[in-house]
């Protein structure tokens, strides 16, 4: 948001400073703005716990983890995950005050049992898990990852620079059928055919190389109508398709969820922030099912009731932030029951306000492919 960087106060908040590179001096941490921080912070732990080993699956500019290791200076162990080389680049200079605390680990959080076993670290020993789900500011800033059609840069849209596939390859090289099924199913686009066979006739007049290229192919053709009703670019729900299923991102939720639950601690905790329908809807639906697993010893609770979402203020600080959702699990200690209909969540009101806030306000977002509803842009509002 151009005006948060000015304001001395939130700056000192969001832990905004400087480091030289041989391209001149850089900001590092005002390139981010970590989604839901109030609620992370006040969610990760458990109120009859100590946090000792956090991991992190996606560690991103570390701007959540920076915050957390503020707040609980009890932390031995802060084991920070990301696919993107960058970015632990990136973070390991944002968390250089906890060096002796925080381990950048490169790779994807669909391996963290392979990376905790390789760090020591054995079942029941993790006191929270904590994925951020959606693409930073700093991944949809830099063009030539190809996440946002704002910015020209290549069709590309890989987390992890290391992986053959790239957008550019399935939209010039998969069938049509494939490609409106991609948009279709990852986009909830109901122009799916239209669109794919747009694009499928554009290539056969040049190579779709560019962002820019295939985003006025989509505007093009989206018919006029379509523009008025929503308050989105016309480009939005296909690059978010695109970019899920480039990085499998889908699988990668509903595997994870899984694989985590052996590594909890006793009243340890998950937390998962997701940006669009698709993901929430696993969160939630996996979640759940860990819950009402009544063999599991010991149980498991659903923390959040609903999910907590961003406030007024946050939204205004941070556009991005207008479709984040956070849940937590929660393992109970042996014997411990459920306490279904005992918890209030803190923060649900805020839910019926935001909603309203979004059908009664023009889009105040700076950024156009920033989406105004859970089903997000190139790249789900900002993550960490």
């Amino acid at each position: 948001h151009p005006g948060i960087r000015s304001h001395p106060g939130i700056r000192s908040h969001l832990g905004i400073r400087r480091h030289s590179t041989s391209e001149g001096e850089v900001k590092i941490s005002d390139r981010h703005i970590p989604v839901l921080l109030e609620q992370v912070l006040e969610s990760i732990q458990s109120p009859n716990a100590k946090l000792k080993v956090v991991v992190d699956g996606t560690l991103g500019a570390g701007g959540h983890a920076r915050h957390i290791l503020h707040q609980y200076p009890d932390i031995q162990r802060y084991i920070g995950i990301d696919k993107d080389p960058e970015a632990l680049e990136i973070a390991s200079e944002t968390l250089r005050d906890f060096r002796n605390v925080v381990e950048p680990t490169p790779g994807d959080f669909r391996r963290i049992p392979d990376i905790l076993e390789k760090a020591g670290v054995g079942a029941g020993k993790v006191d929270a898990f904590l994925l951020d789900l959606g693409v930073s500011s700093m991944q949809l800033d830099d063009a030539e990852k190809g996440f946002s059609f704002i910015r020209e840069g290549p069709l590309d849209m890989r987390m992890d620079p290391t992986q053959p596939l790239t957008a550019a390859a399935i939209i010039n090289g998969w069938p049509e059928d494939d490609i409106g099924r991609i948009i279709r199913d990852y986009g909830e686009d109901k122009r799916w055919k239209r669109l794919a066979r747009a694009i499928c006739q554009a290539r056969e007049m040049e190579e779709i190389r560019t962002t820019v290229q295939l985003a006025r192919i989509i505007s093009e053709n989206s018919p006029r109508e379509w523009k008025k009703r929503r308050s989105i670019h016309p480009a939005t729900l296909t690059f978010q398709a695109l970019r899920v299923e480039v990085n499998s991102e889908l699988d990668a939720v509903t595997t994870v969820i899984p694989k985590l639950l052996p590594y909890l601690s006793h009243s340890g905790r998950i937390l998962i922030i997701s940006f669009h329908s698709l993901e929430d809807r696993i969160v939630k639906r996996a979640f759940l099912a860990a819950q009402n697993d009544l063999s599991a010893d010991p149980l498991l609770e659903v923390v959040t009731k609903r999910p907590l979402v961003a406030n007024e203020d946050e939204i205004q600080a941070n556009s991005r932030s207008r479709s984040a959702k956070l849940r937590v699990l929660q393992k109970l200690r042996p014997g411990e029951e459920l306490s279904l209909g005992k918890k209030k969540n803190k923060y649900a009101h805020l839910k019926g306000k935001t909603r309203a806030r979004r059908s009664s306000s023009p889009n105040p977002d700076p950024d156009p492919s920033t989406p105004t509803t859970n089903l997000s842009n190139p790249g789900n509002p900002t993550s960490d």
